[in-house]
């Protein structure tokens, strides 16, 4: 579509009419300001607001899926009173299906892997179906593949994305609260070009979803094998794998790293120590626009039912600045 210079040029009175009706919308709209309900991170973390870019970032396996599904689905009770806002999960990693039992787990609190394995006691299953009715009417849509339609998988584009979200709007007359892109390295790129390029541009096209659909945008991304390297291996905004540009993109910055995954058991990590778990969970508070960072929290987190708990100990914020300072060799 062309853009015409009618479109994008802005006098004086414009701006400042623009400016009031924004104040205005923002005042009367409480939904404007989506809490993450993460332990700790809440109370550093300004809300996630229209047209921001939210990056969330770890190496594989470190629960970037699992804090965007946990995002996602604690924003559900924080859309009451507002007709037709739903949040919107895009995933490249999960089928509609398998992304669904791990709602279902999390409200009847059954072990996602007795769901998936199918291993329930008659009581287990009466309270599936009840979590199946509250997901039912839950205003939390996907956007992905079904294991059951018969098709082949396909691996959308952030194009596919602009169509999925204009039917939404347009056809179903629905409101983006929040939208959650399962993650940067997976999405089909829209054109030819280095590797690096490609996932560069998929970072500005998500920053220019958040904007078209007035909404904020979470995308997660996946840091380099650099990170196993350090000691201490929380990802910096310079490990994003395959791109450079997250900085300057991302209004806020998230980054994860759940120390089970690279450190052996029972080990002591941190500033103060803290004893290497299934559980334990980093995730540090890396850049933000309008409020404080970098900050640290470590945190209990059970992945089976995707809960997000508080710990009894906090790493000091200026005992992360210092790692934020030290250079790796």
């Amino acid at each position: 579509m062309e853009t015409k210079a009618k479109d994008t040029v802005f006098d004086s009175q414009n701006v400042s009419r623009l400016a009031v009706q924004e104040i205005k919308r923002r005042r009367a709209n409480a939904l404007d300001g989506i809490k993450t309900m993460v332990p700790l991170l809440d109370e550093d973390l300004t809300p996630l607001r229209t047209g921001e870019l939210i990056v969330v970032l770890g190496y594989t396996s470190n629960y970037k899926s699992g804090l965007m599904q946990f995002i996602s689905r604690k924003a559900i009770p924080q859309l009451e009173g507002h007709k037709d806002a739903i949040v919107i999960y895009a995933t490249w990693e999960q089928s509609v299906e398998e992304h669904g039992m791990m709602e279902i787990a999390a409200t009847s609190r059954i072990d996602a892997s007795k769901l998936i394995q199918g291993d329930l006691t008659d009581d287990e299953w009466k309270r599936m179906l009840r979590a199946a009715v509250d997901r039912a009417i839950s205003p939390l849509w996907l956007i992905g593949h079904s294991s059951q339609s018969g098709k082949r998988r396909p691996r959308l584009s952030m194009e596919d994305m602009n169509k999925a979200l204009a039917y939404i709007v347009d056809e179903r007359g629905k409101v983006p609260a929040l939208v959650c892109l399962d993650y940067a390295q997976r999405i089909r790129p829209d054109k030819n070009g280095p590797r690096r390029e490609q996932v560069m541009a998929i970072v500005d096209q998500a920053k220019d979803l958040a904007l078209s659909f007035s909404c904020p945008v979470i995308i997660g991304t996946q840091s380099g094998r650099q990170v196993l390297e350090r000691k201490w291996k929380l990802p910096q905004i310079s490990d994003g794998q395959e791109t450079s540009n997250l900085e300057q993109s991302a209004d806020k910055f998230i980054s994860l790293w759940m120390p089970k995954t690279s450190e052996p058991p029972e080990s002591m990590v941190g500033s103060p120590e803290i004893p290497v778990t299934d559980n334990l969970l980093y995730v540090g508070l890396l850049k933000q626009k309008f409020g404080p960072a970098p900050r640290l929290y470590a945190l209990h987190v059970e992945p089976a039912i995707n809960e997000i708990y508080a710990m009894d100990r906090r790493d000091p914020n200026q005992a992360y600045r210092a790692r934020m300072n030290e250079v790796v060799v």
